[in-house]
């Protein structure tokens, strides 16, 4: 009984112990995290044109992405800088403390182009989005939360998709998903996928 007393005491203390310096890590993440706020929005939830929320996305995923701006695989002014000097240990950190953050949770804006909608709908549908981006398009893995979106960056995306300026990565075939929609299908696609929450 003594020795199960000890142990338990043991893990308390280890816990205990470990807890400043967990608030110590997340301090030093949050400052590291300041300069992608300022853009991507407080907590990860962007009000700028273009520029993509990144709260609640995967962690796997949003660390591809910084090691795709870290090495120049995709070409960025602002973020290739920014992401040049962060280590291995900064990405995975970085990753996990914006997978951990609430998504967005406002009500999507009105829908003024609800035949758009149901366009839209049928192509995610038809297009087998669900199975990479997970049930209600919130992302797992490698694949982005694509649900609420702003919807501008999801019509970039899959334009740049599409163009062959951006690629897919693991077993994602995103060109292939979206190499025979015309203009009008990607912007169905994009509209009701930034309603989707």
């Amino acid at each position: 009984m003594k020795r199960r007393l000890s142990l338990c005491a043991f893990v308390v203390a280890a816990i205990a112990g470990a807890l400043p310096a967990r608030a110590e890590d997340d301090a030093a993440i949050k400052t590291k995290l300041e300069p992608c706020f300022a853009c991507h929005g407080e907590n990860g939830i962007s009000e700028i044109d273009g520029v993509p929320s990144i709260a609640a996305e995967p962690d796997i995923f949003l660390e591809w992405q910084l090691v795709f701006f870290r090495t120049g695989r995709v070409k960025s002014e602002i973020m290739g800088p920014l992401a040049a000097d962060l280590s291995d240990d900064d990405i995975r950190a970085m990753g996990a403390y914006l997978a951990a953050l609430p998504p967005i949770n406002t009500p999507p804006p009105p829908d003024d182009a609800p035949a758009m909608t149901a366009v839209g709908a049928k192509l995610a549908a038809s297009r087998n989005c669900g199975n990479c981006h997970g049930e209600g398009f919130h992302g797992q893995q490698g694949a982005a939360r694509i649900a609420g979106q702003r919807e501008e960056v999801i019509m970039k995306a899959l334009h740049d998709y599409k163009s062959g300026a951006r690629f897919g990565t693991g077993i994602a075939a995103m060109p292939e998903v979206v190499g025979q929609l015309n203009d009008e299908q990607i912007e169905a696609l994009a509209h009701f996928l930034s309603r989707q929450r």
